[in-house]
This record gives structure tokens, sequence and C-alpha cells, in this order.
């Protein structure tokens, strides 16, 4: 099983395991396909019925693989800019291609993971950012990686989406006033 919180404690079996949730999430992604909703075409939405079914056969086990990955998101490359002798801006990328490679096959997974259930994924990441800002589980490394994974699925989510989650109008004018 997957521990909800860790997921595999081995580092080498977690990165088997994210193969796979990889290769798992790409199939039940590329499996749906929107249009046929408005076919007239009864064979292909019995089609598109079997695919939301094997869908929801998943939905707990994908659950808690987004809960996995937002809680051990690898760091992305860093980019460091600095000025040169002669005032120039030196745009500097260091890699750890290892840790890089794990950054991007988490981050392809958890943008697949999103797709398939952006509330969910939303859920998760909205609970471990009130553990983090009511210091239940705060510590620099776990709000560092619930960062990466959140920048990690820009653009994932609707716009629809992610004005959901703002504050409202009247919350921002009241966080402004003195």
């Amino acid at each position: 099983g997957i521990n909800a919180e860790y997921g595999v404690e081995d580092d080498e079996i977690f990165k088997i395991c994210l193969e796979y949730w990889n290769i798992l999430a790409a199939q039940l992604y590329n499996d749906t396909d929107y249009s046929i909703f408005h076919t007239p075409f009864p064979l292909l939405l019995e089609a598109n019925q079997q695919t939301t079914s094997r869908r929801s056969i998943y939905s707990t086990i994908l659950s808690q693989v987004r809960r996995v990955l937002i809680g051990r998101m690898a760091r992305p490359e860093e980019v460091l800019i600095t000025e040169d002798e002669n005032g120039e801006i030196i745009k500097e990328i260091l890699k750890d291609g290892e840790l890089i490679s794990l950054y991007r096959t988490m981050r392809e997974t958890l943008v697949y993971l999103t797709h398939l259930d952006y509330e969910d994924a939303q859920r998760i990441m909205i609970e471990k950012l009130g553990l983090q800002v009511n210091d239940v589980e705060f510590s620099w490394h776990n709000l560092n990686t619930l960062c990466w994974a959140i920048g990690s699925i820009s653009g994932a989510m609707s716009e629809d989406c992610l004005l959901y989650t703002s504050p409202s109008p009247r919350d921002r004018t009241r966080s402004r006033m003195p």
C-alpha cells in the first residue's frame, strides 16, 4: 500500500512507483476523449462510460498518489542571476541531473493527475497550505515542497478553479484595510 503522507520510503522504489503512476495517469488522461460526450454515436458514448468507470475505480488511489507527489515534490532546477565584472546580467542554471529528471517526471504525473481531478488536487493543496499557515506541520522543507508542487502545475488548472481558491473581493478589501 501507499503511506498517504510519504508514499514509499525507499527512494529507488519510489522512482519505480513514480514511473508506474506516470504511465497510469497518462493512460487514464489519454483515454478520456471529451468530444465523445457530444457524439450521436451510442458505441462511442458507451466506450467513454467504460473509461469513466475505469477512472472511478482508481480515484481513491489517484488521490493518495496526488497527496504523496505534493508532499514529496522534488526541487526544480535553480536559476541564479548574477552580475559579472562588466555589469552584465548573467543567468546561470544550476543543474542536478538526477534531481531534475525526478522533478520532471513528478511534474508530468502531477499535471496528468490534476487534469483528471483538479478539485481533489486543489483540496489537497489547500489542506497542506492550511497545515503550514496554522503551524500544525510547519517546516521550511514542507513549505518548499508545497510551493514546488503548486508551481509545477501552473497552467494545469482552469482559471475558474483558480478564481475559486482566491479570496473573495470582500476578503481582499478587508486585507488591505489598515
